[in-house]
């Protein structure tokens, strides 16, 4: 069976360590549910590099996939919005995380 790639898609700036052990956690979940995942916090550029260049780092990532996993707080995060208006705009699947999960499951 082909594994399904997702791009995790959460907010970062303004939280603590932006919200990065929350990223890494749940792209584990993902992972362990069957998925191959892009995680923003694994885009190789060092954490205090520019916004901007984090964004161009991960919508090449988010071009390379068809599907998007939404993490809680997305729909208020400068960085989501753009990156879902080129998903919805390039007729990718989005999904909150909890609904890949429960999808994965049915699948077992």
């Amino acid at each position: 069976m082909k594994k399904t790639h997702l791009y995790l898609c959460g907010p970062m700036s303004g939280l603590p360590d932006n919200n990065r052990p929350e990223f890494d956690r749940t792209a584990e979940i993902l992972r362990l549910h069957g998925y191959v995942v892009f995680c923003p916090t694994e885009n190789g550029l060092p954490a205090g590099t520019a916004w901007e260049n984090h964004m161009r780092a991960d919508i090449r990532a988010l071009m390379g996939v068809s599907n998007v996993a939404l993490m809680p707080g997305s729909k208020d995060s400068r960085g989501c919005k753009l990156e879902l208006t080129i998903a919805r705009e390039l007729n990718m699947t989005v999904k909150n995380v909890d609904q890949w999960i429960y999808e994965a499951k049915k699948r077992t």
